[in-house]
């Protein structure tokens, strides 16, 4: 029983180090949910995967990846800095990007759905 909890302790106590970091890396509140993309991103030949519809969010291997991605559906895609302005006929969405343990980018508009519950 001793060498069951010897193991068993630590490791629980890495995965909960593991996770907050992911969730702080990400800020976002469940790391699950990216860490689901991530692994999802990486068994499929896609650049860039929708992950999220409120809020609206993407993970992509790179800016460009998400760039010539949002272009071939349609959309007119302006960055300002950290924000890419997308526009498509009368609709126009805004997401931040932010990087994701490193080599990721997570593109979102968590702050406009916030403002808009208000």
């Amino acid at each position: 029983m001793k060498k069951i909890l010897r193991f068993t302790v630590p490791l629980f106590i890495i995965s909960i180090l593991f996770l907050g970091l992911v969730s702080y890396s990400s800020k976002i509140k469940n790391p699950f949910i990216p860490l689901k993309a991530l692994i999802q991103l990486e068994t499929s030949d896609d650049n860039v995967i929708k992950f999220s519809d409120k809020p609206l969010r993407y993970m992509s291997r790179s800016v460009d990846d998400f760039k010539n991605h949002m272009e071939y559906d349609g959309y007119t895609v302006d960055q300002l800095g950290r924000c890419f302005v997308l526009e498509k006929d009368s609709e126009t969405t805004s997401l931040i990007f932010e990087g994701f343990l490193g080599s990721y980018e997570i593109f979102s508009n968590e702050l406009e759905s916030k403002n808009t519950n208000e």
